[in-house]
């Protein structure tokens, strides 16, 4: 039985950690988005485009945390534990360097 439960918690770091991935590739979409945009004289869509990708990156962080939290319940063996926690920590990486990246954007066209 604890086998069981072990493995339902694997699956469902899994699946956050995935989800985390998804969420994390939209920050990156959302900056070629707003990039465009900005080419495109579009300003205003830009500037709402980089808003989401702040708060998609907000999301980002708190899939990293709800991971580490799963992984302090659970017995996953030490170096699953730490494959995972190295993959969140780097997509949160990702992300905060793509957040940076929309505010120097957005910086450079007077948003500030």
């Amino acid at each position: 039985m604890e086998r069981w439960f072990e493995k339902r918690r694997v699956n469902k770091v899994l699946e956050i950690a995935y989800r985390q991935m998804a969420v994390a590739l939209d920050t990156i979409n959302d900056l070629e988005r707003a990039i465009d945009l900005t080419t495109q004289r579009r300003k205003d869509s830009s500037k709402t485009t980089i808003a989401r990708l702040f708060k998609t990156e907000e999301e980002v962080d708190d899939l990293r945390r709800v991971v580490f939290e799963e992984l302090t319940k659970g017995t996953i063996s030490p170096r699953d534990r730490e494959d995972i926690m190295k993959l969140v920590t780097n997509l949160d990486k990702v992300a905060d360097h793509v957040k940076d990246a929309a505010r120097n954007h957005s910086s450079r066209r007077g948003d500030s």
